[in-house]
């Protein structure tokens, strides 16, 4: 005679069901901890992006003083001034970039290579420029190191990007700051 085994019904609730609830409250406190982890770690020599440490201001025939450009639109006669707030003391060299994609330095005006400042509030750059009445954009883009960088390289990539190209500089490790201005009539 053979023995009946019966088993009591265990609750229906398929094993999928159940990872499906852990991958529910894992994936996302995983996801939230990597983030965390890549918001507060980083080398000790990378260089970590914050906005608003390259300014510029215009001041326009007539009126008192310089304004913070924030529209980006300037006009031909615009003198414009710059300021740069840097992250800690390093090294700087601004470029203008025409409307024809070339590359001229601002600061420094002369000399092989980017200029030193140091840590602080944002201070004003001596160099100044006019805007021409030439037609399209005009680029402005600072360029932050920790050590000194040679401007003719960086000039050499600018010129030879193809004049549609986005204006991107490959300089590790720097910070590039860079801001298009629109000329009005």
């Amino acid at each position: 005679m053979q023995a009946s085994q019966s088993q009591s019904p265990l609750p229906t609730q398929p094993s999928s069901n159940r990872l499906g609830k852990l991958l529910a409250l894992g994936i996302p406190a995983v996801a939230l901890a990597v983030a965390i982890g890549l918001m507060i770690a980083k080398p000790p020599d990378a260089l970590r992006l914050q906005g608003g440490s390259f300014k510029v201001f215009a001041t326009r025939p007539g009126e008192d003083g310089p304004r913070e450009v924030v529209n980006h639109q300037v006009k031909a006669g615009d003198s414009l001034s710059f300021s740069y707030e840097p992250p800690r003391d390093g090294y700087l060299v601004l470029f203008q970039v025409d409307s024809n994609g070339k590359a001229i330095p601002i600061h420094p005006r002369e000399g092989g290579q980017s200029q030193p400042v140091k840590a602080g509030p944002a201070s004003a750059l001596p160099e100044s420029l006019v805007v021409d009445a030439s037609p399209g954009g005009l680029w402005l883009m600072a360029v932050f190191s920790f050590d000194p960088l040679p401007i003719e390289p960086l000039v050499r990539q600018l010129d030879k990007r193809k004049r549609d190209a986005p204006l991107r500089l490959e300089c590790s490790p720097c910070r590039v700051d860079t801001v298009r201005l629109e000329k009005l009539p």
